[in-house]
Formats: C-alpha cells, sequence, structure tokens
C-alpha cells in the first residue's frame, strides 16, 4: 500500500514538474517574440528618423535651388522639379557635405525614438501611414470651418435668382442639399458623441477586447474619425487612438494567455496534496510534504502506536 500512494503521488510530482517547465518555456518564448518585436519596432523608429531629417534637408534645398534660379536662369521648370535626392545630395560641394553629416538611425536620442515608437504604434493601430490625434473641441472647431466654407463656395455663385447652365444648377444643388444634411447631423452628433466619449473611457478602464471593439464602433459611427485629405492619412479623437492602443494590446494579451491557457490548466491538475493522503488498514497516516529537501519531497506515514505509561492502565496514542 505504502509503494502505491508513494508511486501515485510521485507520478502526480513528476506530471506537474513537466507542466511548470513547459509553462516556463513558453513564457519565455513569449517575452522573447516581445523583446524581439520591441527592437523590429526601435530599429523601425530609427530608421524614420533618418529618413524624415533627409527628406526636411532635401525640401529644404530644394527650394533654396529653385530661389537662385530666379535670378539665375540656369535651370528648367522641369528639370528643377525632376531633381531626385541624390541629384540634390550632390548639387555642389557645400551640399553633400551637409548631407554626409545628416544624422544616422543609430545617432537619435531615446527620447527622439520613444516619440516615434509612439507614432508609430498609433498609425498601426488605424493602419494608416499618417495620423492626427484631435480633442473633441479641435474636432468640432474643422467641422464649423468646413461648413462655412461650403456656405461661402454657395455664396459665390451670387444671386440665388440667376439663371444658370444645367452643369452649374446641378452642383448648386448639390452643395445646398450638403449643407443641409451637414446641419442636421451636427445637431444631432453632441449627444451621440458624449455616448461614445463615455463607452471608450469605461472600455479603457475594462482592457478587455469585447467593450474595447463595441466602444470603437460606436466612436466611430459618432464621426469621431476619418480620412485626412491633406495628409492622405487620418484622424481622430485622441481618446478613440487610446482605445484602439489598448485593443491591440488586449488582443496581445489574448494572444499569449490562449497559448498558456492549456500548459496552466494541466499544471494545476497535477496539484500536490500537503494534507494527509490517507490511512492504511492499520490506520497509519500518509503524508506529502513539499518543503522536504528531495526533489518533490517525500511520502511520510505517522503509525498508531500505543505508549502504556507503568502503573497506568490509560492508554495514550503518539
Amino acid at each position: 500500500v505504502t509503494h502505491h500512494i508513494n508511486q501515485c503521488v510521485q507520478d502526480n510530482i513528476n506530471a506537474r514538474k513537466t507542466a511548470i517547465k513547459q509553462l516556463e518555456n513558453e513564457e519565455r518564448r513569449a517575452k522573447k517574440e516581445a523583446k524581439e518585436e520591441a527592437a523590429k519596432v526601435e530599429m523601425a523608429a530609427r530608421e524614420r528618423l533618418a529618413k524624415d531629417a533627409r527628406d526636411e534637408f532635401v525640401s529644404k534645398k530644394k527650394r533654396e535651388i529653385i530661389r537662385k534660379n530666379k535670378y539665375t536662369g540656369e535651370f528648367t521648370n522641369d528639370h528643377l522639379e525632376s531633381l531626385t535626392e541624390d541629384d540634390i545630395a550632390s548639387f555642389d560641394e557645400e551640399t553633400t557635405a551637409e548631407f554626409d553629416v545628416l544624422p544616422e538611425p543609430k545617432q537619435f536620442s531615446k527620447n527622439e525614438v520613444r516619440t516615434m515608437i509612439s507614432k508609430i504604434n498609433d498609425e498601426a493601430a488605424f493602419n494608416t501611414t499618417e495620423l492626427e490625434a484631435l480633442t473633441l473641441e479641435e474636432i468640432e472647431n474643422r467641422e464649423n470651418n468646413t461648413l462655412i466654407e461650403m456656405e461661402e463656395e454657395l455664396a459665390g455663385y451670387g444671386n440665388p435668382e440667376t439663371v444658370y447652365s444645367r452643369d452649374i444648377s446641378a452642383k448648386i444643388d448639390s452643395l445646398k442639399r450638403q449643407i443641409h444634411n451637414f446641419k442636421e447631423w451636427q445637431e444631432s452628433l453632441p449627444a451621440s458623441r458624449a455616448e461614445a466619449v463615455e463607452a471608450l473611457k469605461d472600455a479603457i478602464e475594462d482592457g478587455t477586447i469585447k467593450p474595447l471593439r463595441t466602444a470603437i464602433r460606436i466612436a466611430k459611427l459618432s464621426l469621431l474619425s476619418g480620412d485626412d485629405e491633406e495628409t492622405g492619412g487620418k484622424w481622430t479623437l485622441d481618446l478613440l487612438r487610446d482605445a484602439a492602443l489598448e485593443l491591440k494590446h488586449a488582443e496581445k494579451r489574448k494572444r499569449v494567455t490562449e497559448a498558456q491557457k492549456e500548459l496552466i490548466a494541466k499544471r494545476n491538475k497535477c496539484f500536490v496534496r500537503t494534507a494527509v493522503v490517507g490511512k492504511d488498514r492499520a490506520y497509519n497516516k500518509y503524508w506529502h510534504f513539499e518543503h522536504e529537501h528531495d526533489i518533490g519531497g517525500g511520502v511520510w506515514y505517522d503509525a498508531n502506536f500505543q505508549i502504556l505509561s507503568e502503573g497506568d492502565e490509560n492508554i495514550d496514542d503518539a
């Protein structure tokens, strides 16, 4: 009996140790992937900083060349427009010297890199190459300016009684409808946007996938994000950006959790007893102790000895 109990406990201990080892391996793998991803994003941020520095330099030099050419007339406009980065970098000795000392990816500070990483993560969350985060007040100001521009365009057609061609009349009618619709949803949006903002705050605090997805969908329906025609990217409410980033983190946490879920269940199933395992027919109690020096502990039993004191018929159990 003792051998059978000891074998059962030992098998359980071995299974638990195997499960713990597998779980530790999975945790190390997840940490390694996260570290590799962070290094990849950091390199991308440094390369983008270097590219932005080159682009800014080239743009600045091109403007200088065009400005000087107005007086010299050395180049045609077509030639100036066709100048590439390499052309400008080798335009003259001074420009070449300045271009050669532009910062390399490894030369940017940690603060500059962190700022760019944040920008890259923001853009990735919205699947765009350019993202502008705005406050609700800034969004409303943009919309008011858009309405003013449409009304000014309509006023530019002059007297409403004037007879225009069919194409112009159709354009005027379309503009009037746009203005009317714009004013209507400007009246209805504040209430839905207030609800969307509250939903975003609650979802961010909750931090789980389903509430975040629901809140983001409601916010988009409330026109709290959209395409930016000027940059070719997108604009969004700053709180919506935060929710989108939190969703990315929640999805990443879920992938790691799902990968470890089965291993955790396996580990928990193979629990180690610290209470009495049982008794044999002689009423000897069997125990397993985790703190034994032997790896995994050991199985011990205490025998039910009967001690009779001299001159005393009472029996004490020890």
